[in-house]
């Protein structure tokens, strides 16, 4: 008999929190950028209280996703003849090339750790690159023909 009231007042109380986890999820709001959602007490099943709190998710945390890596498409070499006639994928965390830490791999594991040029096949311009650091340097004022 005592199993089964333990029985039945677990139910009970899993059935009572689903009801409150949809309730509380239709009572959310959203006021300016922020989406509050108030959270009530919750009962254990030895009827002590557990603690509520108040949490805010800004809206521009939801909605904005930054690109993990950026993809540029380029040569590289140790002559500009070599650099302007190869094709490489390379992967960067950084938007713009001057200044990018260059990865063979959108995980952005592996440097690339060779080669003195390198060159943006978008606009043909030639780079230094520093293969110690694997990081674009300066435009040098050049171009690829």
């Amino acid at each position: 008999m005592k199993r089964k009231l333990i029985f039945i007042q677990t139910l009970f109380l899993t059935i009572t929190i689903c009801l409150s986890s949809n309730l509380q999820a239709q009572r959310q709001s959203i006021s300016g950028t922020s989406i509050g959602i108030k959270e009530s007490a919750a009962l254990t099943s030895n009827q002590s209280e557990l603690q509520a709190s108040m949490k805010t998710t800004s809206l521009t945390e939801l909605t904005t996703t930054k690109p993990v890596y950026y993809q540029f498409s380029c040569g590289l070499g140790s002559s500009t003849q070599a650099a302007c006639e190869s094709a490489y994928t390379f992967f960067s965390s950084s938007s713009s090339f001057g200044g990018a830490t260059l990865y063979w791999d959108p995980s952005l594991s592996t440097r690339v750790t060779w080669g003195t040029l390198v060159v943006t096949h978008a606009d043909n311009k030639i780079w230094n690159f520093n293969s110690g650091t694997s990081t674009v340097g300066a435009f040098t004022g050049n171009y690829c023909q």
